[in-house]
C-alpha cells in the first residue's frame, strides 16, 4: 500500500499546527525535501517492514485488544530523518507513520545511556581532553552525547551510532529496549485512532491529572495523557512493570530536551509530566527495586527541569546554549569517536557479566 507523496506531505502539514512557532522553519524545510524527492510512504519498504517487524515480534505482550485493533491498520515507517510520528484516520484503513529520525533517536538515546552505565561501572582511571580540560570519559562521552541529541532534533542529522562499542549481552539488552520503546510509540498513535482523538476529539475516559510539573491542561494535552494511558494498557499486565523503563527510554530524550528549550510542541503536555503520569499507572506488587527506580527518574527529570526554570523564563523559554557551552558540536563528534577508539582499544567492547 502506498501513501502518494501530496497526502504525506498534507499530514506533515496537519502536524506543523501543533508545533510551536520555533519549530514552523524546520518542519517547512522538511515538506521542502519531500516535494523534491517526491517521497511516498510504502508500505513494503525497508522502513515499514522495520517496524512491522517490532510489532509483530512483540505479539505475546501486546493484549488482544490491542492486537485486534492493529490488525485493522497498516503501519508505514518512511525512511527520513525527520522525527515524528502521528496516525492516519480513515473510514477504509487507518494508518500509522514512524519515521525514521524517531527510531534514530530512540536508539541513539538507549545505547547511549547502556554504554554511559557500563563506562561508570569499570572505574575508569583515564582521563581524555576536551576544550583543554582533563575530563573522565563518561562524563565527556555524556557531554557529547547530549550535544548530538539535542542537535540531531533540529537538523534532522543521523546520531553517531554506538552500538560497536557494546558487546553481546548490552546489544541484546540495547536492541529490546530499543524495540519497546518504538512499540510504544505505535500503541500511542493506535491509541489515537482507537480513542478517536482525530475524528472528532472524543475522550474516551477523563483522566484525573495531576502535573508534576505545573501546567494548564487544555483538551489535546488531555488527549495524549490518554494515548499514553492506552499504550500502556495495551501490554500484557504479566510484563507491563519490566519493560517500563523502555518505555521511559522512549520519551526521557524529550524530557532533557524540554528542560533546556521549554515545551516542544504546544498540543502535548510536557514530557515529564507524561512520565510521571505513566508511572502512576503503574502497580507494583513486591518490586521496591524498581518502585524506587522509577520514582528517582521521574524526580530527576522534575527536578532537573525546575533548576533552569529560572534561566529559562529569563532567556524566552530557550537555553539551549547551555548544552553548549563546554562542548560544540563539531568537538562533541570528536569527543564520541575518540570515546569509541578508547573503549576499542582497551576493552574490546563494554558488556554485562
Amino acid at each position: 500500500m502506498l501513501i502518494p507523496n501530496n497526502e504525506l506531505i498534507k499530514w506533515v502539514q496537519f502536524q506543523s499546527n501543533r508545533a510551536n512557532a520555533r519549530n514552523h522553519k524546520h518542519i517547512r524545510e522538511t515538506i521542502d525535501t519531500f516535494q523534491h524527492t517526491g517521497i511516498v510512504a510504502d508500505s513494503n519498504s525497508e522502513s515499514s517492514k522495520r517496524i512491522q517487524n517490532i510489532v509483530s515480534s512483540h505479539r505475546t505482550i501486546i493484549t488482544e485488544k490491542a492486537y485486534m485493533e492493529l490488525s485493522e491498520v497498516v503501519i508505514f515507517g518512511i525512511d527520513s530523518p525527520y522525527c515524528d510520528a502521528f496516525p492516519i484516520p480513515s473510514n477504509n484503513i487507518p494508518k500509522i507513520i514512524i519515521f525514521d529520525g524517531l527510531l534514530y533517536l530512540i536508539r541513539f538515546y538507549v545505547d547511549l545511556i547502556i554504554t554511559l552505565d557500563l563506562l561508570e561501572s569499570s572505574n575508569i582511571k583515564d582521563t581524555i581532553k576536551v576544550s583543554g580540560e582533563e575530563l573522565p570519559f563518561s562524563l565527556a562521552m555524556s557531554l557529547a552525547g547530549h550535544v548530538i541529541l539535542t542537535e540531531g532534533i533540529d537538523n534532522d542529522h543521523q546520531s553517531l551510532g554506538l552500538a560497536n562499542a557494546l558487546g553481546e549481552n548490552a546489544r541484546v539488552r540495547a536492541e529490546r529496549g530499543y524495540s519497546a520503546a518504538a512499540l510504544f510509540y505505535v500503541l500511542h498513535e493506535l491509541g489515537h485512532l482507537s480513542c478517536g482523538h482525530l475524528n472528532n476529539g472524543f475522550i474516551s475516559e477523563r483522566l484525573s491529572i495531576e502535573p508534576a510539573i505545573d501546567q494548564d491542561i487544555n483538551n489535546k494535552q488531555l488527549m495524549e495523557f490518554e494515548a499514553d494511558t492506552y499504550a500502556l494498557n495495551s501490554i500484557q499486565s504479566s510484563v507491563r512493570n519490566p519493560i517500563i523503563s523502555s518505555v521511559i527510554f522512549a520519551l526521557a530524550p524529550f524530557a532533557f530536551l524540554e528542560t533546556f528549550r521549554g515545551g516542544l510542541n504546544k498540543g502535548h503536555p510536557l514530557t515529564v509530566n507524561r512520565i510521571a503520569a505513566l508511572a502512576d499507572h503503574i502497580v507494583f506488587h513486591d518490586e521496591p527495586e524498581l518502585a524506587s527506580a522509577l520514582q528517582n527518574i521521574v524526580e530527576s527529570e522534575v527536578n532537573r527541569f525546575n533548576r533552569l526554570s529560572d534561566s529559562r523564563l529569563a532567556n524566552g523559554g530557550n537555553i539551549q546554549y547551555r548544552i553548549q557551552e563546554n562542548m560544540s558540536l563539531k568537538e562533541a563528534y570528536s569527543t564520541m569517536k575518540d570515546v569509541g577508539y578508547y573503549i576499542k582499544t582497551k576493552f574490546g567492547q563494554l558488556d554485562f557479566s
